[in-house]
C-alpha cells in the first residue's frame, strides 16, 4: 500500500465498456460542476495516484469492464482505495468492485434476481447526510444486478421500497401488466415481479483500507431526476469531491471555423449516424421500439435493442460535439486514426442490428450463427465481436473530445 499520496485533485471518470450509461454519468458531473477527467482503462497508471483522489465507473457489464483492465491496473485500483482513495460504482460499476471484479469488498451478484426492472422505484433510505432535502425518495433503476454481502464493513444505505406505475420489467409496462406478470413470468421463463425486490439493498457504503467506497444500484445519473441533483450536491460535500472553482455559464456565440479534417471526419460520423438512426425508425414503424424517455427508448424483449440504443445516442452525443467545437489537431488525427477501421465494421454492424430486428419480426434466421458471432461475439447474454471494437472505439472517440472541449 502507498503512503502519503497527494488526493487534492480531480476524479477519474471510468468510461470504458461503459456506453450509454457512461455518457450518462458524464453529463450528470459536467452539470452538476465536479472537476473530473473522463479516462479509458488502458490510461490508468502510475500517474494515476498522483492526479486523482476518486474513481467514478459507470453502469455496464461489469465482467468486461473487468476484463479491458490488465492485472496490473486492477492492483493499481486496490491500492488506489486502500491508501485513502475514493470509489463510486453504479450498476455495473458497483459490481466491479465485488469479490467477481476488483476484489475491493466482499459482495457478490445473486444469480437468482428480477433482472429486467428499469425506471422510476421508489426507495427506503437510512439516515445519511447523503438524502438531506429528499422528501420523496423517488430515483431510477436501469436492469440492475442484485448484491448481497456479508462483510461488516459494509452499511445499506438504501433498499428497494416499491415499484411505480411507469416503471417496466422486461418490456412490459407495469400499468398495464402488473395482474399478468404470474403468465409472463413462464412465458419468458425468467423473474418480472418487482415484489420480489422490495427489502433488497440498493446502495452500500463501506471503507476499504484509509480509502471509502460507495456502490450504488440506483442511478443517480438517471437525466433529469430532480433527487439525483440534490443526491450529487450532498455526495460532493459529503466525501469532499472536487468542484471547479469558476464554472463558466457563458453561452458560446462566436461563430466556429472547422478545419478540413474536422469537417470531414462530421461527414464520416453523420453517415454512421443516419444509419442508425434509420434502423431505429425501422424499428419503430414495426413497433419494435416505442417512446419512453428523450434518452431512452423501449425494444421488445427478443432482440438486440440496448446494442442498438448504445450506438445511436453515441453517435448522436458525438456529432454534437464535432458541431458545436472546434478540436486541436493531435485530437482531430487520434480519432482519424481509427477512422478507417469504423468505416470498414459499420455496414456489417448494421447489417448484424438490420438482420436482428427482420429475425424477429418474420421469426425466421436472417443471419448465420457464424455471422452472429462475428458481429456481437459468442456471449448471448453480453455483447463482444466486432459490436464491441466499435462501441469501443466510439467511446475512445468520445474521450479525446470531451477532454478537448
Amino acid at each position: 500500500m502507498r503512503e502519503n499520496i497527494r488526493r487534492n485533485y480531480k476524479i477519474a471518470l471510468l468510461i470504458s465498456d461503459s456506453h450509454l450509461w457512461g455518457l450518462w454519468l458524464y453529463k450528470a458531473l459536467k452539470k452538476q460542476n465536479f472537476s473530473f477527467d473522463p479516462l479509458l482503462s488502458k490510461e490508468i497508471n502510475e500517474n494515476f495516484f498522483e492526479n486523482y483522489q476518486a474513481l467514478f465507473v459507470p453502469g455496464g457489464w461489469s465482467k468486461n469492464k473487468l476484463d479491458s483492465l490488465k492485472p496490473e491496473q486492477q492492483a493499481m485500483i486496490r491500492d488506489f482505495v486502500q491508501s485513502g482513495g475514493f470509489y463510486l460504482g453504479i450498476c455495473g460499476g458497483a459490481s466491479l468492485a465485488g469479490e467477481e471484479g476488483l476484489k475491493l469488498v466482499k459482495i457478490v451478484r445473486k444469480k437468482e434476481r428480477v433482472p429486467s426492472y428499469s425506471g422510476p422505484c421508489l426507495i427506503k433510505t437510512q439516515a445519511s447526510q447523503l438524502f438531506h432535502g429528499i422528501k420523496t425518495p423517488l430515483f431510477y433503476l436501469w436492469f440492475p444486478p442484485e448484491l448481497e454481502t456479508k462483510d461488516d464493513q459494509l452499511k445499506v444505505l438504501a433498499f428497494f421500497s416499491e415499484a411505480t406505475s411507469n416503471a417496466y420489467t422486461s418490456d412490459l409496462c407495469l400499468a398495464d401488466h402488473l395482474s399478468q406478470l404470474s403468465h409472463y413470468e413462464k412465458l419468458y421463463g425468467i423473474p418480472l415481479s418487482p415484489e420480489r425486490m422490495i427489502g433488497k439493498p440498493l446502495l452500500f457504503e463501506g471503507e476499504v483500507g484509509e480509502g471509502k467506497v460507495l456502490l450504488s444500484l440506483i442511478h443517480f445519473d438517471t437525466p433529469n431526476c430532480k433527487n439525483s441533483e440534490i443526491f450529487w450536491k450532498n455526495l460532493a460535500k459529503y466525501y469532499s469531491l472536487p468542484l471547479k472553482e469558476n464554472p463558466s455559464t457563458k453561452i458560446k456565440t462566436k461563430k466556429i471555423t472547422l478545419s478540413p479534417l474536422q469537417r470531414e471526419l462530421i461527414g464520416l460520423f453523420n453517415n454512421f449516424y443516419r444509419e442508425s438512426e434509420s434502423l431505429i425508425n425501422f424499428a419503430f414503424r414495426n413497433f419494435l421500439f416505442h417512446y419512453r424517455y428523450p434518452f431512452f427508448y423501449q425494444w421488445k424483449r427478443g432482440i438486440r435493442g440496448l446494442e442498438l440504443l448504445n450506438i445511436f445516442f453515441m453517435l448522436k452525443e458525438i456529432l454534437k460535439n464535432f458541431r458545436q467545437n472546434g478540436f486541436s489537431q493531435p485530437t482531430l488525427e487520434k480519432i482519424a486514426s481509427f477512422s478507417q477501421q469504423l468505416t470498414q465494421a459499420f455496414p456489417l454492424i448494421f447489417k448484424g442490428l438490420k438482420g436482428d430486428l427482420v429475425s424477429f419480426l418474420y421469426n425466421e434466421k436472417h443471419l448465420e450463427e457464424k455471422e452472429i458471432a462475428l458481429i456481437f461475439g459468442k456471449n448471448k447474454k453480453s455483447y463482444g465481436g466486432l459490436y464491441r471494437e466499435v462501441i469501443n472505439l466510439l467511446e475512445e472517440t468520445l474521450v479525446y473530445l470531451w477532454r478537448d472541449n
